[in-house]
C-alpha cells in the first residue's frame, strides 16, 4: 500500500516528503515566521508555524528511502533559520 497524499516541502530546491510530524508547542507564536527551521536535532526538525511549533520526525529525500529523524540528522543537516517551502 502506498500512503498518499503526504505532506511535502522544499529544502534547498529539493522536494522533501514529510511522512510523520508531531506538535511540539501548540500555543503561542514563535519568534520566527511560519516555515522557518528553529532547530534540527536527532529528535527531528522543529519548524515554526503560525501558532506553535511542529516537529518533522520522518522524512524522505527525492529518490531515497524514508528516514526517521535520527537517521535524517546523520545524513543531512538543516541549519536553524532556513525557510522551508
Amino acid at each position: 500500500m502506498h500512503p498518499w497524499p503526504c505532506a511535502a516541502t522544499k529544502v534547498g530546491g529539493a522536494v522533501v516528503k514529510v511522512h510523520r510530524a508531531a506538535i511540539v508547542a501548540a500555543a503561542g507564536a514563535p519568534s520566527a515566521g511560519p516555515g522557518v527551521v528553529l532547530d534540527h536535532t536527532r529528535a527531528g526538525v522543529d519548524v515554526a508555524c503560525g501558532a506553535g511549533v511542529v516537529r518533522l520526525v520522518e522524512l524522505q529525500m527525492p529518490g531515497k528511502r524514508r528516514l526517521d529523524a535520527a537517521a535524517f540528522h546523520a545524513g543531512m543537516r538543516i541549519e536553524s533559520g532556513t525557510l522551508l517551502g
